[in-house]
């Protein structure tokens, strides 16, 4: 193995560390949303379910990161814009769900009240792909915002190690939480008047207590998180913000640790402050990106039911077939009229009548 090829993977797996935990940050909001969408039915179902969540974030990243590795190539000045653009999306979405908290503690649907769990198991399915999306373009942006300045197979290979290994462990950690509220209320029904069956009845408890208010912990500190990764994006795409910012820290102290404290500030401000400012400029472009998504659905329905070009196998086969039905008709046709011009079967024949003979004598009284 050649020096260079170390040299790179080297690289690679450092910068998808980096890249690794700077996204685990904004997962947090999004990774309780799924839970709560992946929650309320059968059991034995969920992890099936979140199985195959896990397959269409794959396939949300196997989309994504190709066509922000090609945006690099050719045009890498947008780059920098589009991902202070992320920025702000991302500060946005955390103004957007503190302001709007409420609105995302709504109870699901619980089994009983599901009557055809198939569908509804499809329905939940699609929308946590769809939110997965999302999150998906969040954790590209800010893996590309990490790599930006590596070479090209570097950030290919960082970008593909740090999506999968962001599938692994949200998609992991989400089946970790559907899978604790069944284990506190299977130890919550231990029977038996023992001292350990009381303490797993106990901890049972305790464990359908706490999940819900683990959840809720873990929004809460990803929306934080949202603010500061997202500000941290803003303030390296403003022009000279890393230069202002670097003086700024020189001059307050020279300790690593206060100045890292007052990074993580600074970004978390700028990143509250973005989220407000955004808020105007998305209610605007709000309806017209709702126009542009209809219109799209429109072309792509039209696209999808245009009738195909005439199969010319596809004719002789229909006309072979059309054929023989028509042989089939006709040989029913003759056999009906045969039916029809035979002479009626009689079931109980009269006794045969003899004809009279030249030897035979009448005789007249």
């Amino acid at each position: 193995m050649s020096a260079g090829f170390l040299s790179v993977l080297q690289q690679a797996m450092a910068m998808a560390k980096k890249a690794t935990v700077r996204t685990l940050g904004i997962i947090g909001d999004d990774l309780a949303i799924n839970a709560k969408q992946l929650s309320g039915g059968e059991a034995d179902r969920e992890l099936p379910m979140v199985y195959a969540v896990a397959k269409g974030s794959l396939k949300n990243k196997a989309i994504l990161i190709p066509a922000a590795l090609l945006l690099g190539v050719t045009l890498p000045g947008l780059i920098m814009p589009l991902l202070t653009i992320g920025g702000a999306y991302l500060c946005y979405e955390g103004v957007e769900k503190f302001l709007h908290r409420k609105e995302h503690e709504h109870p699901q649907k619980t089994e009983h009240e599901v009557k055809d769990h198939a569908a509804w198991e499809k329905r939940r399915v699609k929308k946590a792909i769809k939110t997965d999306l999302i999150l998906s373009a969040e954790i590209t942006a800010v893996s590309l915002w990490t790599v930006a300045a590596a070479p090209f197979v570097v950030q290919a290979a960082a970008m593909v190690a740090s999506g999968i290994a962001m599938t692994a462990v949200v998609y992991g950690f989400v089946a970790g939480i559907l899978k604790l509220d069944d284990l506190g209320a299977k130890m919550a029904k231990k029977t038996g008047d023992g001292f350990l069956a009381k303490a797993q009845r106990g901890l049972g408890k305790a464990v359908l207590r706490t999940a819900p208010k683990l959840v809720k912990t873990i929004g809460v500190i990803g929306t934080i998180a949202l603010f500061l990764v997202g500000g941290g994006m803003v303030l390296h795409g403003i022009p000279g913000g890393e230069h202002f910012m670097s003086t700024a820290l020189t001059a307050i102290s020279s300790n690593a640790f206060v100045q890292g404290a007052v990074t993580l500030a600074a970004e978390t401000v700028a990143g509250i402050v973005a989220g407000f400012v955004s808020i105007p400029v998305m209610k605007a472009l709000t309806p017209l990106a709702g126009k542009v998504r209809d219109l799209g659905k429109k072309l792509f329905s039209r696209f999808k039911t245009k009738k195909p070009a005439a199969d010319t196998n596809n004719s002789v086969q229909q006309t072979s077939e059309a054929s023989q039905d028509a042989l089939k008709n006709v040989a029913d046709v003759k056999k009906a009229l045969n039916a029809a011009v035979q002479p009626p079967v009689n079931d109980n024949p009269s006794p045969e009548i003899k004809k009279p003979g030249k030897d035979d004598n009448l005789k007249i009284k």
